[in-house]
């Protein structure tokens, strides 16, 4: 319909770009931003494109199906001009007017135990270094 002006994508991929419904989307779309390690279809396509850290450069954590979740941890720094998610995504949150000052990816997961009820109780030390499944007594 145009009712979005732009979009803020993390990642190489959305969806699958051959599909012609997707391809209209992004070409009736003023503006893409792309946070991306890596060139693909969807970083050619956009208006923007910001290099982030390959996983092997930063950690978090990440929930699988079965509601475990488990951290991964950064064995290097990020190379070249790549910065980490979190340093990108507060730049652009105060430049579009937000009060973001994540420091860590620690931090970021703590918002989301306060905020998001799956979460709620979980702390990167009860998550340690085998993960939790979440309604697992410890």
């Amino acid at each position: 319909k145009g009712d979005i002006k732009g979009m803020i994508i993390v990642g190489p991929v959305l969806g699958d770009l051959e599909d012609e419904e997707i391809k209209e989307v992004l070409e009736n779309v003023e503006f893409v931003v792309n946070i991306t390690p890596g060139e693909s279809e969807l970083s050619r396509a956009s208006s923007l494109v910001l290099a982030s850290a390959t996983v092997a450069e930063k950690g978090g954590t990440f929930t699988n199906f079965e509601g475990r979740v488990q951290r991964f941890f950064r064995a290097f720094p990020p190379r070249n001009r790549a910065k980490e998610d979190i340093w990108i995504l507060n730049r652009l949150a105060r430049v579009l007017g937000g009060n973001w000052s994540y420091g860590n990816e620690e931090e970021v997961f703590s918002e989301l135990a306060r905020n998001v009820p799956f979460f709620t109780g979980l702390s990167y030390e009860l998550i340690g270094y085998m993960g939790i499944k979440v309604g697992e007594k410890v």
